[in-house]
């Protein structure tokens, strides 16, 4: 439809957006760190079929890094992913679990209000809801 903006997504989860940030950051521990090691470990749902998760893979591509990757399949678990960064003298991590998958219609909606609201978009055409989310977390004061 002409004139009409437009969003998508891979991942509508809003925890998601802001994990990749901290990923990003993560991804730089070349510049503070001589000896490290990453690591991602994902749980799913026994019924899924892909290993490892596209969001595992995601994860790793927004890493910059190459990184181990595990995966393990039980019970009914919606998605419960972990970043693990070693070093000689500490241990970092960033976890994100899905308690409920609720979780992916309320980030729509809120992509939604943001196209509504002209808040993050000037004109129609097609958005990324990672476009969206980048643009709110950066205008965060730090």
């Amino acid at each position: 439809m002409e004139g009409c903006s437009w969003g998508h997504a891979s991942n509508f989860s809003l925890g998601m957006h802001l994990v990749r940030e901290m990923i990003r950051v993560l991804g730089m521990a070349g510049i503070l760190y001589d000896q490290f090691t990453f690591s991602i470990h994902e749980t799913h749902h026994k019924h899924k079929k892909d290993a490892p998760s596209g969001t595992a893979l995601a994860w790793e591509r927004w890493l910059g890094q190459p990184a181990n990757i595990t995966s393990e399949r039980t019970g009914d678990v919606i998605g419960d992913h972990s970043l693990i960064l070693d070093t000689p003298y500490e241990q970092l991590r960033i976890t994100h679990s899905a308690s409920d998958r609720k979780l992916f219609a309320s980030g729509a909606l809120w992509a939604v209000s943001q196209v509504l609201n002209g808040n993050v978009i000037h004109g129609p055409g097609l958005y990324d809801i990672e476009q969206f989310a980048r643009q709110v977390i950066r205008k965060i004061p730090s």
